[in-house]
């Protein structure tokens, strides 16, 4: 095996390399956890988008849906 590298001795192609396979990695978790939370709240009726709502929501001890409305665009337009 040898060395351990230091950042400066890593190429820019392996750099890239390393970051397609983090963001693969990430989507495949991603993709994971959405397919079990979608047959978590299947017997809801409810899809994911519905169920974050409720959820925000629950959280806010019982906002409305425009409460919640009006914390997500507000955290959206924050990060720009």
């Amino acid at each position: 095996m040898g060395e351990m590298m230091t950042g400066d001795q890593y190429s820019i192609k392996e750099a890239l390399l390393f970051s397609q396979r983090i963001a693969q990695l990430s989507k495949a978790l991603w993709k994971t956890i959405e397919k079990d939370w979608q047959q978590w709240i299947k017997p809801y009726d409810l899809n994911i988008n519905e169920h974050h709502i409720l959820w925000i929501a629950y959280h806010l001890k019982g906002a409305s849906i425009s409460d919640v409305a009006k914390i997500w665009s507000n955290a959206c337009f924050d990060r720009f």
